[in-house]
């Protein structure tokens, strides 16, 4: 028997917001993917299941529940690119480095 992930609750207005993005065709995959996510997930699918429908791993599926039960459709976005930071070396020059 599959497991089905904790209940997600969604108010009607991101509801209506996360079924446009799933009927889009204009906007990216991975956004039509994460909201096809959400909706799955709080009709009570399991992670497994809808990780298989959408062609991705359950961690996945997983990360994009966390990321919208802790920030509501904005946790849905991308998050800005990470920024090097630069600082100045024993000699006088600038080093960069990133933290990935």
């Amino acid at each position: 028997m599959l497991r089905t992930a904790p209940h997600i609750a969604i108010s009607p207005e991101d509801k209506r917001t996360l079924r446009n993005r799933t009927k889009s065709r204009t906007l990216p995959k991975h956004t039509v993917d994460r909201a096809t996510m959400i909706l799955e997930s709080a009709a009570g699918k399991p992670v497994t299941q809808i990780a298989q429908v959408l062609s991705t791993y359950p961690n996945t599926v997983i990360y994009w529940r966390q990321r919208y039960v802790a920030n509501g459709l904005a946790g849905l976005q991308d998050q800005p690119p990470r920024v090097a930071r630069q600082s100045m070396g024993r000699n006088g020059f600038v080093r960069t480095s990133s933290r990935c």
